[in-house]
């Protein structure tokens, strides 16, 4: 990313974005611009990610670190925006100094690193939840742990909100001194969407706000393409007749650690089998998973499939990934089997497993 050296109102180049505030808050009260020390900027934005991370690489010639000092304990404010687009405010948590170069004789600037989080990071490794909660939908727990200790009403400048999609059924869960994080990971593993065919429940953050979605209905949400993007080489000089264009150009792309059956045959994208033992009616049972004949029935980005239907040698072989979950019945009062381990483990696990067949990274203009 390029920090814009003209019009701040006006859009020169595809990746041009004004920073307006780089303000580093210490422990003590005291505010500093680090902007005009700034070498590099990156914000991380990951759905397998619970916040939103990032770093900052200062040129340091006043010893900053040590008179402000810099500890890692200090809040980051950053104000930026895309020309001509609304201005984002962001207040950040800065928990480590790293990879500091120390002057030299003919150089006396320091150079460090500064990582930074989101507040609801630091606060979820402060805290425990010792909790149940009964009869409620999975979502609705989540919305409760989010609002009960992870939300910031003091300042509002680190409020966020939280946008959750509906879970099937009611449930009666124990949350065993968990980070509130770790509780939400916990269970957006034991989540199915209300449609009752989608288990890639995760929970991530954006700039925007909080996530608890599966990723499935997130894509099929519409059918129709958000905007379209298209490979080719770029203008050596930008007008703004030709500037969609370049937002519309993909720059860079590669292909990911392509599909690999060894792979998917241990980890259940193909087949799989699951044994649970109730410890109270000590009895065991086995549930297997075809990916021919259960995964046609779950919520699918691509409805074609990696298999053909037929003469195949891989989906029939359910001992080639082979799990064991103990259970308990009656656990809850009234309820037989409130974990429904063979219900969720394999499908979620070939589910989740099945994003990382085909995968691509696309470099584009923002």
């Amino acid at each position: 990313m390029a920090i814009s050296l003209k019009s701040k109102d006006r859009l020169q180049y595809p990746g041009d974005f004004n920073l307006d505030d780089l303000i580093l808050v210490s422990y003590n009260g005291f505010n500093v611009d680090i902007k005009p020390l700034l070498i590099e900027f990156v914000i991380h934005e990951d759905i397998y990610m619970s916040c939103v991370s990032g770093e900052i690489i200062l040129t340091d010639a006043v010893n900053l670190i040590r008179h402000l000092p810099i500890i890692g304990n200090e809040y980051l404010i950053l104000t930026f925006n895309t020309p001509g687009r609304p201005i984002i405010t962001k207040k950040f948590f800065v928990y480590k100094i790293d990879d500091r170069v120390n002057p030299s004789d003919a150089d006396k600037q320091n150079i460090y690193t500064i990582y930074f989080t989101s507040a609801e990071n630091i606060v979820s490794r402060q805290k425990k939840i010792s909790r149940s909660y009964s009869n409620l939908k999975i979502s609705d727990m989540v919305s409760s742990i989010f609002n009960d200790y992870l939300l910031n009403t003091s300042d509002t400048t680190l409020s966020k909100t939280l946008y959750v999609h509906p879970t099937l059924g009611n449930k009666n869960i124990v949350i065993p001194y968990m980070e509130p994080l770790q509780a939400i990971d916990f269970l957006a593993k034991r989540a199915i969407s209300d449609s009752g065919k989608d288990y890639s429940y995760m929970f991530y953050e954006t700039l925007d706000r909080y996530n608890f979605c599966t990723i499935n209905e997130c894509v099929n949400s519409t059918k129709d393409a958000l905007h379209t993007y298209t490979y080719f080489k770029s203008n050596l000089s930008i007008s703004p007749k030709y500037m969609d264009e370049e937002f519309s150009r993909i720059e860079n792309f590669q292909l990911m650690d392509p599909n690999n059956s060894i792979r998917n045959i241990q980890n259940g994208v193909f087949s799989s089998k699951i044994l649970t033992h109730d410890i109270t009616t000590k009895s065991f049972k086995e549930t297997d998973f075809s990916y021919n004949t259960d995964y046609y029935g779950l919520n699918l980005i691509n409805p074609n499939g990696m298999l053909p239907v037929a003469n195949e040698p891989f989906s029939n072989n359910p001992y080639s990934n082979y799990s064991f979950y103990p259970q308990h019945s009656y656990l809850h009062d009234g309820i037989i089997n409130n974990d429904d381990y063979e219900k969720i483990v394999i499908k979620r696990q070939a589910h989740m497993n099945h994003f990382d067949t085909s995968k691509m990274m696309i470099g584009i203009a923002v």
